[in-house]
């Protein structure tokens, strides 16, 4: 398993980046800094209140219908950070009723939530992005008003929103786990018809 500084080592870093060009070929510059961000500082950014995060999820999923990102799991920590989860996990349980719906939305959020404290960390993302400045430019081509633009944004420690070209086309619907509670996820795909909440 990869400890924590090799995650924003320079290797870790390419390899993170070149899964998720491949995975989504149209990815843009802001989409590769939100990238990072993720990769780095996870869902540490959400309003940490239960209920408004479950609701969230809910009325997200219920507005995108069949528009769902893939892959349903992705990795982008390398096995050792967090990892994307696909809002498409809950159509089983969108399938099943609103009880069981809901049910799983709240297991959703305390997992996200759990993750938020998953990672005690000084890292600055402004740093971590401007330090590795030479590997960006090799591996992703932007203008250089999109990349004083992200620059800035990084400095700020910033969270911005995927590109247009990149919600077009990957429906970008998905929320962060920390890789020490993936397994649960797992498991709640496994028996989607048994599903009960984990206290």
């Amino acid at each position: 398993m990869l400890k924590r500084a090799d995650l924003l080592s320079e290797s870790s870093l390419r390899q993170i980046i070149a899964e998720e060009q491949s995975l989504h070929p149209l990815v843009e510059l802001v989409d590769i800094y939100k990238l990072v961000y993720q990769a780095v500082l996870g869902p540490s950014h959400i309003v940490r209140n239960p209920v408004e995060v479950s609701q969230a999820i809910c009325n997200e999923y219920n507005e995108i219908r069949e528009l769902h990102y893939s892959p349903q799991l992705q990795d982008i920590g390398n096995g050792s950070g967090f990892w994307r989860i696909s809002l498409s996990i809950l159509s089983p349980a969108a399938q099943l009723g609103n009880a069981i719906f809901t049910q799983k939305c709240q297991v959703l959020t305390e997992l996200i939530l759990l993750s938020c404290h998953a990672e005690s960390t000084s890292y600055s993302i402004a740093d971590i992005w401007m330090a590795n400045q030479q590997l960006l430019h090799r591996t992703i081509r932007a203008s250089s008003a999109e990349w004083d633009e992200i620059n800035l944004v990084a400095q700020r420690e910033q969270i911005p929103s995927h590109s247009a070209s990149f919600t077009a086309a990957y429906h970008p619907h998905y929320r962060l786990i920390h890789h020490l509670y993936i397994n649960r996820i797992q498991e709640l795909l496994e028996n989607k018809h048994n599903f009960k909440e984990h206290k």
